[in-house]
């Protein structure tokens, strides 16, 4: 599914990480409870992963990084969203000197699938 993604979008391509994301999304259509959907698993896959991938394709695109629908653009958009709703984690944060990229990109990138078991 990934390889062909990445040949109907040459503009992107493959990027790390677009592994993570596909894999939750394939396992909820392959283990539905009706048989007969999970026969359209990869299909069904493939179209959501590919309607989500409309939504954050900027974030793995590395020329955008610096642009306001880039990946370094939502990680300050995330930060200051933590000053605004919860001040005590975001000032422990500052005071031990962890940055943005240190904890959200994976967030932003991998949405949240690699964060929780």
């Amino acid at each position: 599914m990934l390889f062909l993604y990445a040949k109907l979008n040459p503009g992107q391509g493959y990027v790390q990480g677009m592994n993570e994301i596909i894999g939750p999304i394939y396992h909820t259509f392959a283990c539905d409870t009706n048989k007969d959907y999970r026969k359209f698993a990869e299909a069904d896959c493939f179209f959501c992963f590919t309607n989500l991938m409309a939504e954050i394709r900027d974030f793995f695109i590395r020329t955008l990084d610096e642009t306001e629908s880039g990946i370094n653009y939502m990680m300050t958009k995330l930060c200051e969203c933590l000053k605004k709703n919860d001040r005590d984690i975001s000032e422990r944060l500052e005071r031990q000197e962890l940055r943005p990229q240190y904890y959200s990109f994976r967030w932003l990138t991998l949405l949240l699938s690699q964060e929780f078991s």
